[in-house]
């Protein structure tokens, strides 16, 4: 995915989302320096387990349904048409029953999406900051006088020191 790509995403989900959740206009704004060469990219996509998948549907699902303020949602059977009539799952085996049932109501995999941000960054806070992982592909870093200053780690926290009136950029 690019960075053109992302940015269409964004822009077309952020305006609905903010109005519905926030009850306040939001217009995300693309900003890429002029020293970038090319397109970015932004996300290579990695192949993942069915489970997983499924969560990650399970949780746009709820966060749609929130979104749209609607209390169920039906999940249609895969059906095949045949010269002896339609027949369920016939093409499909039983994965769509299967993906139904791993994302349909009372299974765990839809939760509020409070319930669901809260059990993220729950798993997050044990791990270590995202600055101290040599694969973070964002370099952060505050600058006093063009100089950067080291941050500290306690645990999860990442703390700069910083003098009282003393500036700095992010």
């Amino acid at each position: 995915m690019n960075v053109h790509e992302l940015y269409d995403y964004v822009y077309s989900r952020v305006g609905q989302t903010a109005k519905v959740r926030f009850n306040s206009p939001q217009t995300p704004v693309r900003i890429i320096g002029s020293r970038v060469p090319g397109v970015p990219v932004v996300l290579k996509l990695v192949p993942q387990p069915l489970k997983q998948v499924l969560s990650d549907m399970a949780e746009q699902l709820s966060a749609t349904l929130e979104e749209n303020q609607l209390g169920k949602v039906g999940v249609l059977e895969f059906t095949s048409l045949t010269p002896e009539g339609e027949v369920l799952g016939a093409s499909f085996g039983i994965l769509g029953r299967y993906c139904g049932d791993e994302i349909g109501p009372g299974n765990q995999l839809v939760r509020p999406v409070e319930d669901q941000v809260i059990a993220r960054l729950d798993e997050r806070a044990n791990e270590p900051h995202p600055l101290q992982r040599q694969d973070f592909p964002f370099r952060v870093s505050v600058n006093v006088k063009s100089q950067a200053r080291k941050p500290l780690f306690f645990g999860n926290d990442c703390v700069v020191m910083l003098r009282n009136g003393e500036e700095y950029e992010i």
